[in-house]
Order: structure tokens, then C-alpha cells, then sequence
């Protein structure tokens, strides 16, 4: 009887054990507690790493707002990192991005061909790795997602040919290491040599502007200015940003509006210059079909999936998969119907015009 009495007492011991180190949880062995289902969740999680150049321009800012969004909203996990214009500081954070074994990465390079090394370090661990603005090339890239830069320097100049078929003209393009800023400007020759041989169109200015600095972009324009008596007819300027620079040196001058200029990014401050009869046109990138596509790329890449795609762009080393998203050009005709259509607000755009002047809103 003792021995049996010394048994339950046992018993009762180890089972009051149990239920203590259970902290009052009746889950029985193989089910997850709420915290072990969380931490499931998160490992599930698509984690998507987003390397940009910088975020001095508007349309880099609106893709970034736009993808954290979209993001957030796909249940994905982002990490954005800006590399404020530094191409090692770019390295740097797209080797931690592959360090910590995130399912996709997406890249605004700041030097494409410094980039090459990120590209084939994502290869080598099995990284999905996007492309997208500028394309960085000879090397084995997964997907592109832009838009066609072969059109970009022939919207600009097609335009400006058209209504100036004959003059001086100032050639303002972006920063050396730039890709784009090479095809943008064989777009630019291809519609103008037959005009430079004819003599009907005099080159006076053709130059680059390091990191895109609209001081540079001011600097060429007053040597330009200078040189020519103030004779400038046309000013081919790459984006927006360096069209601040040009305005700067066409205001000292007394010739605001009176000389053909072009732009690129769509930005908030060139819609403005053209609705005040300061810039001539600009074309717009949709960045938020450029921010979307980048998550859904990314997204299905990191799931194994093919994205879906419209074009495909050579690279050098391959084919490249590719999403192109719209390029709108925007100039007085159109800029109520940029306007409506959503992309920048009407008391933006007419900010410094006098209401008596302002067209009907739309």
C-alpha cells in the first residue's frame, strides 16, 4: 500500500510539471503556438530588395512611393536603399541585399558597368535580378523594366525639328556614365544629321553634364550664349533637372520662352515652366505603371514564375525579358489632359500663372 501510495503521489508530481511547463497551453505535441505560426508567416514572406541611384529627381521619388505602397498591399516586404549618388555606396548595399538571401532584387544603377559585378554576385546566389531605367549591359541579367530608350532621343528631337528646322542648336546631355544618355543622343543624331548636313542646323554646343548637375547644365548654357551672341535657337536638354540650369542662364538673358527647350520625367516644376511658357515640352514616364511593374516582376520572379512581359531588350549578353511601360510627350497642347488624366494636380501646374491667364479647369 505504501509503495502504491508513493506511486500516485509520483505521478501527480510530474503531471502538475507538465502543465507548468506548458504555461497553461493545452496545444497538444505538432500543433504551432500563435507566435511559432507568426514567425512561419514571415519566413513565407517575399522579401523584395530595391537598389536606387538617388532621389533627387520627382520621378524617382513618386516610383518609390508608389512600389512601398503596391508593395504593402501584395504582402510582400520591401527594402528600399537610396544610394544618394554614390556608386559604392551602391555596391555596398546591394551585396548586403545579397548577403541576406532576399527573394528578388531590382536596380537603378548609378554606374551600369560597376553594376555588372552585383548582377553575376545575384546569379551565383540564385537571386532573381531586375533591371529597370537603365539597362546594364554584357552581362546575364533576368528582366528589364523601363521603357524604350531607343525612343526617348527621337521623341525629343522629332518635336523640336518640326517646328525648328533651322538655327543654332545646344546639345545638353547627362551624366558620362550614364548608358542612356549615349542612345539618347544617337536619338538626337539620327533626326538631325540630315539637317547638320544640309547646314540648316548648326551644332554650336554639344556636351555632358556630370551627375546631372543642373550647375553644369548652366554652365554650358551661358558659354553657349556667349559664344553665339545670345543666337540660340534650340536647346536639346536630356531631362527636367538640367532644364533648371538651362532656364536659369535663358532668364539671364532676357530669352525665357523664346528659345525651344525639351525635357524628360514628367516632373511637378516642367509642367509648371510649360503651362508659364518657360520650358517647350517634357515626356512623361508613368512611374506609377513603372513602380507596379517592378513589385509584380519581382514577385513572380521570386516565386519561380515567368512575369509577364511585352518586349524584350538586347543587352549585349542576351535577350532580356522586358516590361516597357508608356512614354507621353507633353507639351501646351496636351498638359490638360496630363492634368485629367490624373498625373499631376491643375493648382500645381498653374501655381505661378495669374488666375485671369489659367485655362478652364478640366
Amino acid at each position: 500500500m505504501k509503495r502504491l501510495l508513493m506511486l500516485v503521489l509520483v505521478c501527480s508530481m510530474l503531471t502538475g510539471i507538465a502543465a507548468c511547463g506548458s504555461n497553461g497551453s493545452s496545444s497538444s505535441e505538432g500543433e504551432k503556438t500563435e507566435e511559432q505560426e507568426e514567425a512561419s508567416k514571415d519566413k513565407e514572406k517575399i522579401t523584395i530588395g530595391v537598389l536606387f541611384d538617388f532621389l533627387s529627381v520627382e520621378s524617382r521619388v513618386r516610383q518609390r512611393d508608389t512600389m512601398t505602397a503596391y508593395a504593402e498591399e501584395m504582402g510582400v516586404e520591401l527594402v528600399f536603399q537610396n544610394a544618394n549618388g554614390d556608386e559604392k555606396v551602391q555596391l555596398q548595399q546591394g551585396e548586403n541585399l545579397i548577403s541576406q538571401n532576399v527573394d528578388a532584387i531590382a536596380i537603378l544603377a548609378q554606374n551600369s558597368e560597376a553594376c555588372i559585378s552585383l548582377a553575376k554576385q545575384a546569379k551565383e546566389a540564385g537571386i532573381p535580378f531586375i533591371v529597370t531605367d537603365r539597362l546594364i549591359e554584357n552581362t546575364d541579367i533576368d528582366y528589364y523594366v523601363g521603357y524604350d530608350n531607343n525612343a526617348i532621343g527621337h521623341l525629343q528631337a522629332d518635336w523640336v525639328y518640326e517646328r525648328c528646322p533651322k538655327g543654332n542648336y545646344v546639345l545638353l546631355s547627362g551624366a558620362s556614365t550614364d548608358p542612356n544618355c549615349k542612345i539618347w543622343h544617337d536619338g538626337w543624331m539620327d533626326v538631325l544629321q540630315e539637317g547638320i548636313d544640309s547646314g540648316d542646323i548648326n551644332i554650336v554646343l554639344d556636351e555632358k553634364c556630370d551627375n546631372w548637375d543642373p550647375n553644369n547644365a548652366l554652365k554650358h548654357m551661358e558659354n553657349a550664349l556667349t559664344a553665339t551672341g545670345d543666337q540660340i535657337d534650340v536647346v536639346l536638354c536630356m531631362n527636367d533637372g538640367l532644364g533648371l540650369g538651362v532656364n536659369q542662364a535663358l532668364e539671364a538673358a532676357g530669352l525665357q520662352g523664346k528659345v525651344l527647350m525639351t525635357g524628360l520625367d514628367g516632373e511637378s516644376v516642367a509642367f509648371q515652366r510649360i503651362a508659364e511658357g518657360k520650358q517647350s515640352m517634357t515626356i512623361l514616364i508613368n512611374d506609377t505603371a513603372t513602380g507596379r511593374a517592378i513589385i509584380d516582376t519581382a514577385i513572380a520572379a521570386a516565386k519561380g514564375e515567368e512575369p509577364e512581359v511585352n518586349d524584350v531588350i538586347d543587352n549585349g549578353f542576351k535577350e532580356v525579358p522586358a516590361v516597357l511601360v508608356d512614354l507621353i510627350p507633353v507639351d501646351n497642347e496636351n498638359l490638360l489632359d496630363i492634368i485629367k488624366e490624373g498625373y499631376v494636380d491643375y493648382d500645381v501646374v498653374f501655381e505661378n500663372v495669374p488666375e485671369a491667364d489659367r485655362p478652364a479647369r478640366p
